[in-house]
């Protein structure tokens, strides 16, 4: 936008955005530490010095916060004399022209290098920092609801490893990120997310992409992805740009693939200009696992491969055949799938009756139930004067041999016969 905006180079100044998009410019290092204010109308490419005496005392690495009325508030931050950190806040309502001391010493004590926060319904968050007296850094949460005149502590440990000189933002889901800094020993690059207020965190990473800094800038865009650059990186000045691409987007419809089952939050925010309105639905997406179900049939034949979703039914194919034997139903329960499934058709092999009836001059044996596929043997016996002519089923000569074994695949009625 510009090479040489008209205020002096400094660093540990603090910048916020306005809802109608005005960029507002406060304190920092310069030849010593300032407390003036300039204000961009254009986006940063000219500026207007609203004041070059604030009516807070010259500071630099402190946090500040654009509300949702427009109005901008600063906490503690770093005097530059003793003793250095400072631990008021001050509000502004013009644009940084004119401020009002909140309270000259905010509970959570002097601190610099600390970070915020502004949760979508107001609240600002206060994290970390380095106080004075402290071993290193904090790893407090604090929270305001009135605009930081009171606080309440939110946490006086949070699982992080205490820090300062890192980032924190809160994305539009209500979430909020803490990521990088320094305890005074080397850099981190780790990342952890709250979305509870700063109550509890889950740690997202151990070691983000991007190399350990300190020092060094990070914002959330309109679709929420979160971008992370500069600093100190390994005590050199980084003029890199990394981006973390959430589940947010700007199309319209837009799409998104979950990696893991659970329920996730849907944020929509609509912009103006000049103010930001924000509608959430808690759990309003039910992202479930899916399953493959895998019907086979006696032989390992596959009948049905089928997709479901986590809890849900599966649908069985239509039942199968298998000659000489009835279908009597699939082995496991195919309701409420959680897992990987494996469904085998099971039968009962079919049962017939084996007759043997004898005509005039003589008897016939070994009548009886047998199984499909087994082997009957039926014995014509002659009486004396009288001899075995044949077997016949119907009117059809079946065997000639009195003594006849055949594979039973039905029921069948066999007549002796003599002469």
């Amino acid at each position: 936008m510009t090479g040489g905006a008209e205020w002096e180079a400094r660093t540990g100044h603090g910048l916020v955005a306005l809802p109608d998009g005005e960029i507002v410019l406060m304190g920092g290092w310069a030849d010593a530490n300032t407390n003036e204010v300039w204000l961009s109308e254009d986006k940063g490419e000219s500026w207007t010095r609203m004041t070059d005496n604030a009516g807070w005392s010259p500071r630099g690495y402190f946090a500040a916060e654009a509300l949702h009325d427009g109005s901008i508030v600063i906490m503690g931050g770093h005097s530059g004399i003793n003793p250095p950190e400072l631990g008021d806040v001050w509000r502004s309502t013009d644009n940084g022209a004119t401020w009002t001391q909140l309270t000259d010493a905010a509970p959570w004590g002097p601190r610099s290098s600390h970070s915020s926060a502004l949760l979508p319904n107001g609240d600002i968050l206060l994290m970390g920092g380095q106080i004075p007296d402290h071993p290193g850094s904090a790893n407090d949460v604090w929270s305001s609801s009135d605009g930081g005149a009171t606080w309440n502590l939110v946490t006086a440990d949070a699982p992080w490893p205490v820090r300062s000189n890192h980032q924190s933002m809160a994305l539009p889901d209500g979430s909020v990120v803490l990521l990088g800094g320094s305890d005074g020993g080397p850099s981190r690059n780790d990342v952890w997310r709250s979305t509870d207020g700063g109550a509890t965190w889950t740690q997202v990473t151990e070691s983000a992409e991007w190399p350990a800094r300190m020092q060094f800038v990070a914002g959330v865009l309109a679709d929420g992805a979160v971008v992370v650059m500069g600093g100190n990186v390994s005590g050199s000045m980084g003029r890199d740009v990394w981006r973390l691409d959430t589940a947010g987007s700007t199309e319209q419809h837009p799409a998104h693939t979950y990696q893991d089952a659970g329920s996730y939050q849907v944020t929509l925010q609509t912009r103006d200009g000049v103010t930001v309105s924000t509608l959430r639905r808690p759990a309003y997406i039910q992202a479930l696992n899916q399953h493959t179900v895998i019907f086979k049939d006696y032989n390992d034949t596959v009948l049905k491969t089928e997709v479901v979703t986590h809890g849900s039914d599966a649908t069985p194919p239509a039942n199968p055949s298998r000659e000489g034997y009835t279908f009597t139903g699939w082995d496991v329960d195919f309701s409420n799938i959680t897992s990987d499934l494996t469904v085998t058709a099971q039968y009962q092999i079919n049962t017939y009756t084996v007759t043997p009836t004898a005509g005039t001059g003589g008897t016939a044996s070994n009548a009886g139930t047998y199984a499909h596929g087994s082997t009957a043997t039926v014995t014509a016996t002659a009486n004396p004067g009288h001899v075995f002519v044949n077997w016949t089923e119907g009117s059809t000569v079946v065997s000639c041999d009195a003594q006849y074994s055949f594979t039973v695949t039905g029921n069948r009625t066999l007549r002796a016969n003599f002469s």
